[in-house]
């Protein structure tokens, strides 16, 4: 089963210290807010080290810059020193959002500076099967072209979120696509994993 495939098991809150380049992680979480402190997190731990960051969503560029203050980036700063940079991928007019991000993720491995860190959510409405196999598509360009990045990777997703009637198939899909998860159901609680083949 999935317990035996795993290795350095821990809270999420130290699982996220551990992730570097070249590791691309999976989050699945049930609380906004616990997951927004663990992708700040992870994002802060590598502006630490003077790593780019890149958050792509579809909330409002000033409303994530506002809550990663709150955390304790200064957005300001990291801002002005080009190693943050926030995409809303909310465009009511984007028709074709999956060859968009395509060539999103093409320009990003060209033009970013490395090492970088990035965190990803869901641009489509995952609540419908057309949406999550949209996300899924977007997962699996990620994951083929990650070879060629240098960068350490959080996609998260909000678990009520995703297509009910097949939920536990999508969640064993997605981690498939990537080199470790962390479920956090909880603020405080959950687990964080790398598969042993990484």
């Amino acid at each position: 089963m999935i317990d035996e495939q795993l290795t350095n098991k821990g809270n999420p809150l130290t699982f996220i210290d551990t992730v570097k380049t070249g590791n691309h992680i999976v989050l699945f979480y049930e609380e906004l807010e616990y997951a927004r402190i663990l992708e700040f997190r992870f994002l802060g731990n590598g502006l630490m080290k003077g790593e780019h960051a890149l958050y792509i969503s579809d909330s409002d560029v000033t409303f994530i810059e506002n809550e990663m203050e709150g955390a304790g980036i200064d957005v300001s700063s990291v801002k002005k020193n080009n190693l943050l940079n926030i995409f809303s991928t909310s465009d009511p007019n984007d028709v074709d959002a999956l060859a968009i991000m395509h060539r999103f993720v093409d320009k990003m491995t060209v033009e970013v500076q490395s090492p970088y860190r990035v965190v990803s959510k869901p641009f489509r409405n995952v609540s419908t099967v057309d949406g999550i196999l949209a996300q899924l598509e977007t997962e699996r360009y990620w994951h083929a072209k990650f070879g060629t990045m240098r960068c350490a990777l959080l996609c998260s997703h909000y678990v009520k979120q995703i297509e009910d009637n097949r939920r536990g198939k999508w969640i064993s899909e997605l981690l498939k696509l990537h080199h470790g998860a962390i479920f956090a159901p909880d603020f405080g609680k959950g687990l964080g994993y790398y598969k042993d083949n990484h």
